[in-house]
């Protein structure tokens, strides 16, 4: 599914995003699917709490992506990375394939009262 040989790097972040309502997303790597991986900035309490979060992509371009990843889905291991910001650390949601195209990316069961995360989608962790 996956080129793992692939040497384009994408990184795509977003300050203060509100992830209980549909997002949207412009990828815009211009070959075809690049595994992408989803991480949130938040505190390592709240790092425990998104077992049940999913999420939908539905972009179109010239090659269209519609396909859903669950929490934990193909994520890092271990998931949290410290961030650069005291009492932070990056969580790896999950990592799904995405090409170049534009359109929602839309979160289902994600903690109410985390309205406000900064969102990092990066085709290497490294990035991190």
């Amino acid at each position: 599914m996956y080129n793992l040989r692939e040497n384009e790097h994408q990184e795509l972040f977003y300050r203060g995003v509100d992830l209980t309502k549909p997002m949207a997303l412009h990828i815009p790597s211009p070959l075809g699917h690049l595994p992408y991986y989803l991480f949130v900035r938040v505190a390592p309490e709240s790092a425990k709490r998104f077992a049940d979060v999913a999420f939908r992509f539905d972009l179109n371009g010239l090659h269209e992506t519609h396909t859903s990843a669950k929490a934990g889905e193909n994520a890092l291991s271990p998931a949290d990375i410290p961030s650069l910001t005291p009492g932070l650390v990056w969580h790896c949601l999950c990592r799904a394939g995405l090409a170049r195209g534009d359109g929602p990316m839309v979160t289902t069961n994600w903690p109410a009262d985390l309205k406000k995360v900064d969102l990092l989608l990066c085709t290497w962790p490294r990035f991190v």
